[in-house]
């Protein structure tokens, strides 16, 4: 700021920039806004070959592990995953969590490696996230999870081929969460989407065959395409069991020839009843030697070549058969591609799905980065639909009355709240901020904050709230530099502060004026003599500009907020924000002397002892509709200045002056250098308006037993800007 003024300014100093050095290298590597994390380690032994974007399962059923315990989300939507740096998020899709049951199933993508272990981090208690679709490689054309216990069966690629069950499907315990139980006739439709009309092909599932009567009956189809065992007028494939000779038979025919040729015909023993088995048939749309293939758990057990490459078939595909051809056991994880996978894919899917407790195993749950020297902290989520744009530097009123044991006003260190200190989502890098006003009083409890920070305007914003630990001054910083004054009128008596380092103070001029405000206390007007002077320091001398306060008129009275009042007072440019009682106005006005350089009105706002958001601006220019009048963030009346002259050197004075006065409550009152834009109107009104509506605050938190050691080196000093030494 180069305008600051130096002696109004003091540095706190520095004394921990080795702790600071220190802590950022501990802390590298944490995904910001998560509160706990473990390191996830995939042994090389699950794979015979390096793998690129595989979709690696995590399952969890240590009832012990913490994720259960500090899992946000009733659907584990905060557990996210990320690259062994930490913060590179993976795409994952949670098939199933229960905090209850304590089970987790998470897909997650990640390159895996067979010569070393890979290490990915899992995290939680932190923002929802949606599962992804590109959880599943494009190759990927359907992958049903079939644990829905009725409905549709979602397909949870982003094609979209979900399945309609029929014929008395039957939610089962599968391989992975749940599964569908088949019997004759049971069977469910994927319809015939271009994406699963495919020549090159994986087709994978789990199964687990009933044993009626002591062996298969005349044929059972886990997967079929237009039941290619039947020939007909079209091309078909099937994956079934049969019963003659006791096979698993991988078949593709194309039946528009007359002699109905077989493109494809593998077979091997069939599995074993009773017990799950993992089986992928694989074909790579050639004629090439051997370029079709079959397994069972993992391994290869037959292989061939096609006699044609024209299987594109637009009959509908069905899991499970139909009619003498019905599956009669459980099918889990159905999976189509289009195109092979390979012997090590398969192998590690097999692996994976198998035993994942063998190959991939958690490690011990850590605790976030803390603050060192505080022992509470509260995340606040900010919604994003506070801003209808992103937002850079923004003072968030943050603003709570919510006690109990563990809260703010139970354990703050300070009784002004000098030690409530805000981070951004890392959890250490610090805020700007300025304690408006505390109280820990039983009954009465309120802290109104004003923390400067970055929104989005499509995603949350996250935030941390510390406490319980050392005093820091509140920080001129909190405002950026286009403040020139901001004003929260809680005093009581005397001076009025600024709360910018411009220092533009306030000398009150009335009595009795202390009052509760919008936010915090406030300043009463009589409506006879009540006004508060803030001088003409160069910093308020402006032309581009924008006004704003909150005001609770108890009469359409005269003089708001006022520069010279303009309203044909001579001597220079003056500029006016006030009512009129002629027409009911609310308006802003600037003369140059007697020549007006604009006036935009509109209607004072209605009823009177309500509180109403007011924001006037100029953009300094000429420019059509440079100048903007804004009611409860709402834009009301626009006009053009007609001259630049330079900035006046009047006095300003909020409540009016002389015969030009204010009767009512004003609170909040700001001047800035900057004609802000149309969505920081917007989102300092939502904001300031009914800050419970846009911010929820997490459960208080306490840091974990490693940190401890830290609480005490949080004491040695805070880089902080001070308004006043």
């Amino acid at each position: 700021m180069s305008s600051c003024r130096p002696h109004r300014l003091a540095v706190a100093i520095a004394a921990v920039a080795a702790l600071a050095a220190l802590g950022s290298t501990a802390r590298a590597g944490w995904l910001p806004g998560y509160a706990h994390r473990q390191a996830i380690t995939v042994d090389p032994l699950m794979t015979p070959g390096n793998l690129v974007q595989f979709p690696l399962l995590v399952k969890i059923a240590d009832p012990t592990n913490g994720v259960f315990a500090h899992a946000a989300s009733a659907t584990g939507r905060d557990i996210v995953f990320t690259a062994s740096d930490g913060t590179t998020r993976l795409d994952r899709e949670i098939e199933h969590f229960s905090s209850t049951a304590r089970e987790l199933d998470a897909w997650v993508k990640t390159d895996v490696s067979a010569t070393a272990p890979t290490t990915l981090y899992m995290y939680c208690n932190g923002p929802a996230v949606a599962n992804s679709p590109d959880t599943w490689d494009s190759h990927y054309q359907m992958v049903q999870h079939l644990q829905e216990s009725s409905g549709t069966r979602a397909d949870s690629t982003a094609t979209g081929n979900d399945g309609t069950p029929l014929g008395g499907v039957a939610p089962a315990a599968g391989q992975i969460d749940g599964a569908d139980g088949l019997s004759l006739g049971a069977r469910v439709d994927c319809g015939n989407d271009p994406s699963l009309q495919l020549a090159a092909t994986s087709i994978e599932c789990w199964m687990r065959p009933n044993d009626p009567g002591g062996g298969l009956h005349y044929g059972q189809s886990l997967l079929t395409k237009g039941q290619s065992r039947a020939g007909g007028t079209a091309r078909s494939w099937d994956l079934f069991g049969r019963h003659q000779d006791g096979t698993l038979q991988w078949v593709a025919n194309d039946d528009s020839t007359p002699s109905h040729t077989g493109l494809v015909a593998l077979s091997a023993p069939f599995p074993t009843t009773d017990q799950w088995h993992h089986v992928v048939a694989e074909w790579d749309g050639t004629t090439s030697t051997n370029g079709a293939r079959l397994y069972i758990d993992g391994a290869q057990v037959a292989q061939g070549t096609a006699k044609g490459t024209n299987v594109s078939t637009d009959k509908n595909l069905f899991i499970g058969g139909s009619g003498t051809w019905a599956f009669e056991g459980v099918l889990d994880e159905v999976r189509i591609s289009d195109a092979p996978r390979g012997p090590d894919y398969i192998a590690a899917s097999f692996h994976n799905q198998s035993q994942p407790a063998t190959y991939v195993e958690p490690g011990p749950e850590a605790g976030s980065p803390w603050l060192a020297g505080w022992r509470y902290r509260q995340a606040i989520v900010v919604d994003k639909s506070l801003t209808d744009a992103d937002l850079a530097s923004f003072p968030l009123l943050v603003k709570t009355n919510v006690a109990g044991a563990d809260s703010v006003f139970a354990n703050a260190a300070s009784a002004e709240g000098l030690d409530v200190v805000f981070t951004r989502a890392d959890g250490f890098t610090l805020l700007p901020r300025e304690i408006e006003s505390f109280s820990s009083a039983s009954g009465s409890e309120e802290l109104c904050a004003w923390v400067k920070t970055d929104l989005s305007a499509t995603q949350d914003t996250l935030l941390y709230m510390y406490y319980g630990g050392p005093e820091s001054p509140s920080s001129t910083d909190t405002w950026s530099d286009e403040f020139k004054m901001v004003h929260h009128l809680q005093e009581t008596s005397g001076t009025h502060h600024d709360s910018t380092a411009y220092g533009n103070d306030g000398s009150e001029s009335g009595a009795n004026m202390s009052a509760t405000g919008k936010i915090g206390g406030a300043d009463h007007f009589d409506g006879t003599g009540d006004y508060v002077d803030c001088g003409n320091d160069p910093s308020i001398r402006l032309q581009e500009m924008t006004v704003e306060f909150w005001m609770k008129p108890e009469a359409a009275t005269d003089g708001i907020i006022t520069k010279g009042q303009s309203r044909g007072v001579p001597g220079g440019r003056n500029w006016d924000l006030f009512g009129r009682g002629v027409g009911n106005d609310l308006a802003f006005m600037m003369t140059d002397g007697s020549a007006g350089i604009f006036e935009v009105k509109g209607l004072y706002p209605d009823p009177l002892n309500e509180w109403y958001h007011v924001t006037a601006q100029w953009d300094g220019t000429t420019d059509p509709n440079g100048v903007k009048l804004y009611v409860n963030g709402l834009l009301v009346s626009q006009g053009t200045a007609s001259s630049t002259t330079n900035a006046n050197n009047k006095h300003l004075f909020i409540g009016g002056s002389g015969t030009w006065v204010f009767e009512g409550f004003l609170d909040e009152v700001r001047l800035s250098d900057f004609a802000w834009s149309q969505e920081w109107v917007l989102a300092s009104y939502n904001a300031q308006r009914a800050p419970g509506q846009y911010l929820d605050f997490g459960q208080p938190q306490t840091p974990e037993p490693a940190t401890l050691s830290l609480l005490g080196l949080g004491g040695l000093g805070l880089l902080v800007r001070r308004r006043r030494t």
